[in-house]
């Protein structure tokens, strides 16, 4: 929005000429503004909405801490939601301000409606947003946008030595009460005190405490404030108690500063803030939430702050301060308190959860980069408390902050969730038992599936050694039984020479089998080599190893030779009976031989008249077909 400075007195003045345009008779205005000090226009709010009862009318609009624009709220905190609030330490009537103090004023006023906007629509929201307010560095002038009177909820003042007690009685004069003093020299203009009115012993900690000012708070001093000085873009502020709801709150701040650099944020922390923008945070249903669980003893959920700095004293640093847990009542406290305070043996299960949760304890809470879950470190911890072990998952809460070329993240908070190791057991028996019936099915079916591939295993093994093994096994010694030997060299020479493929464990057996058959002639050809003559013991000892050999093999042909020639050399040597005896050998193998060619000459002969009978019965029945 651009404001022209030439016409700004009419624009202050806010006199609408065009009232052709608009109707103000349901006396509904918009951009309204007022001094949190001046109690005229909540008193007129009050007289003109509740005319009978003023006390009810004061009551709701005290309890009025959010923008709310549902249907079903009264004309009252409609009305009440057109204003914004104003307040500083040095002025309280718009008369007392600059010309530049009332643009800002009205500038920030006309940015804010759109925040109303903003808050109406978040009421189903979990983490609710009540309050947006501004802090200028300068000048300490503060503007929020909702309407508050805080002239009457500050004790300090609110009584005669300032003009009060402030309320919506007029005087004698038919005016309202108003504060005493317009300037910080009529009196001692709280100097050196804090904003209770509590002295500082000498130089306070926030130097805007050690001027004179008309009323005892100064927003500059303020720990939301403070932090987001000291630090840059977005900051958390611990949990402190909010001066208009006496809860336990929240801020988010927001440091703007001139800073032109896009690619350097951090630089910002070096410079003065032209202003901090905050927003409190209502975490009100997030607690509820965690706090679901009617038995506290058996599971439940917190959310302790990051160790930051202490702005209120400027020294130290607030650590485990609890934003979120179910036994919290209401005001700042400290986790070690609300979680031990019921322990008997509280000192050391104390000492063992801070060694627990000494990542809680690292002042390093912002990183570069917004790759949030792949930085995030969640873990498993036991928690003793009161003596009862408790499972509990810890998880860092960031938020990522920046602009479209830095970018960087901020640790805002540590989620746990302990789970009582009694209900886990009592939940891992409950699940044991339920899928004991499927587990007994899965340790059947595994068996049967066992068994069913041993046998298949079985059946492919078998077929493999029967087709691999046992097939050409049998052709081989079918091939050995009635081979000659030399019908049995001249077969491993093929296989050597690759005339014959065959697999490698057979072709090493046919080998070997070969080497065996060549035996004889090789002994009889090293005897030759060796002496002249060659004696008729040696000979028989060569053929009887041999014999054994082709025993061995079951090779009829070779056996028979062997015996043959054995009984020729008993003959020579006129052994009759050795000679008669290896014949017989002989003869029986002969015998055994042509019995097997008879019977496979007689199986031929069956085929061959099985296929002449089959073509006979053809024959005959064609014959017998009679002709048409």
């Amino acid at each position: 929005m651009i404001l022209n400075v030439d016409n700004f007195t009419e624009i202050i003045d806010w006199d609408d000429f065009k009232t052709d345009q608009s109707s103000y008779s349901d006396g509904k205005y918009n951009f309204l503004i007022t001094s949190e000090y001046v109690i005229d226009n909540y008193c007129s709010l009050i007289e003109r909405n509740c005319p009978q009862n003023q006390t009810q009318c004061q009551a709701e609009l005290d309890n009025y801490l959010s923008v709310d624009l549902g249907s079903d709220q009264s004309n009252l905190i409609y009305e009440s939601s057109q204003y914004s609030a104003w307040s500083s330490a040095q002025q309280f009537k718009w008369e007392q301000l600059t010309d530049e103090q009332k643009k800002k004023i009205i500038l920030v006023n006309f940015s804010a409606s759109i925040s109303k906007s903003f808050l109406a629509n978040l009421f189903l929201v979990e983490i609710e947003v009540f309050a947006f307010y501004i802090a200028f560095e300068t000048d300490g002038i503060f503007l929020q946008n909702e309407f508050n009177m805080r002239l009457n909820q500050i004790d300090l003042i609110n009584n005669s030595d300032f003009g009060g007690p402030f309320n919506c009685t007029k005087n004698d004069q038919g005016e309202y009460s108003s504060y005493k003093y317009s300037d910080p020299s009529q009196f001692n203009g709280f100097q050196y005190m804090d904003q209770d009115g509590e002295s500082c012993g000498g130089q306070c900690s926030c130097e805007y405490f050690n001027v004179k000012r008309l009323f005892p708070i100064d927003w500059r001093c303020r720990p939301w404030f403070r932090s987001s000085f000291k630090e840059y873009e977005i900051t958390f502020s611990e949990p402190y108690s909010d001066l208009s709801t006496n809860a336990s709150d929240t801020t988010i701040t927001y440091k703007i500063t001139d800073n032109i650099n896009e690619m350097n944020i951090t630089q910002e922390k070096e410079m003065a803030p032209i202003a901090v923008q905050s927003i409190d945070l209502d975490l009100k249903q997030i607690k509820q939430r965690l706090s679901s669980n009617n038995n506290f003893e058996l599971e439940y959920s917190y959310i302790v702050s990051p160790k930051t700095f202490d702005y209120d004293d400027n020294q130290g640093y607030y650590q485990l301060l609890a934003m979120i847990h179910p036994l919290n009542n209401g005001t700042v406290q400290n986790i070690i308190d609300i979680e031990f305070q019921n322990s008997t043996n509280k000192q050391e299960e104390i000492n063992q959860y801070l060694k627990q949760v000494d990542f809680m304890l690292n002042t390093k809470i912002r990183e570069s980069g917004c790759n949030l879950i792949a930085q995030n470190q969640d873990m498993f911890e036991i928690i003793i408390r009161n003596g009862q072990e408790y499972l509990t998952y810890f998880s860092t809460l960031k938020v990522c902050y920046g602009n479209l070329y830095t970018q960087e993240n901020l640790i805002v908070g540590y989620l746990a969730k302990a789970i009582s190791t009694e209900v886990i057991q009592t939940q891992a028996n409950i699940v044991t038992q339920a899928f004991k019936p499927m587990q007994n099915a899965i340790i059947i079916a595994y068996i049967i599936c066992l068994i069913f591939s041993a046998i298949l295993l079985s059946l492919l093994l078998g077929l493999l050694l029967q087709y691999n093994f046992d097939n050409p096994i049998n052709i081989l010694i079918s091939l050995l039984n009635k081979a000659k030997p030399n019908e049995i060299n001249q077969f491993s020479e093929m296989i050597s020479l690759g005339k014959i493929k065959t697999q490698q464990e057979l072709k090493n057996l046919i080998f070997a089998i070969n080497s065996v058959i060549t035996f004889v002639d090789c002994q009889i050809l090293s005897l030759l080599r060796d002496q002249k003559q060659i004696q008729d013991d040696d000979l028989i000892q060569i053929y009887l190893k041999a014999l054994q050999n082709f025993e061995i093999l079951e090779n009829i042909t070779g056996i028979g030779i062997c015996q043959n020639n054995i009984s020729n050399i008993y003959r020579a040597q006129k052994n009759q009976q050795m000679s008669i005896e290896f014949m017989q050998k002989a003869n029986l193998n002969m015998d055994q031989q042509i019995d097997e060619q008879e019977w496979l000459f007689d199986i031929r002969d069956a085929k061959q008249m099985q296929k002449s009978n089959n073509l006979l019965q053809i024959i005959f029945i064609f014959q017998r077909t009679p002709t048409l």
